[in-house]
């Protein structure tokens, strides 16, 4: 992580909140030097089956808590909802269309 120019993180909502996995994987930031986040873009991707307005709040607050504490730059985000069963979201023209765009203005900004 530390050697990449962009990090991508997802994750499916479990109970209003990352996986365990993925708390997990950011609990071990906590006592990393800080100064190797700094500016760091990042892309969060959220998968849920609802579109429930607190949930999205929920974990997308979550994560700009940490993003900030850590001065890491949260690039852009794609919250997929209605999807729950794995492979569902490839179905979803309008969310491989959004995950293009994504990828595109990424390599725009890593480009200047």
């Amino acid at each position: 992580m530390e050697n990449s120019r962009v990090w991508i993180l997802g994750t499916p909502v479990y109970w209003w909140s990352v996986t365990a996995q993925m708390k997990a994987f950011i609990d071990r930031w906590h006592s990393v030097d800080r100064t190797i986040f700094k500016d760091r873009p990042v892309v969060i991707v959220v998968l849920l089956e609802s579109s429930n307005a607190k949930t999205k709040m929920h974990i997308i607050g979550m994560l700009i808590i940490i993003f900030d504490y850590l001065n890491i730059k949260l690039f852009d985000q794609l919250i997929a909802t209605g999807v729950q069963k794995r492979g569902e979201v490839v179905q979803r023209e309008d969310y491989l269309n959004e995950a293009q765009k994504i990828g595109k203005n990424i390599v725009q900004y890593l480009s200047a």
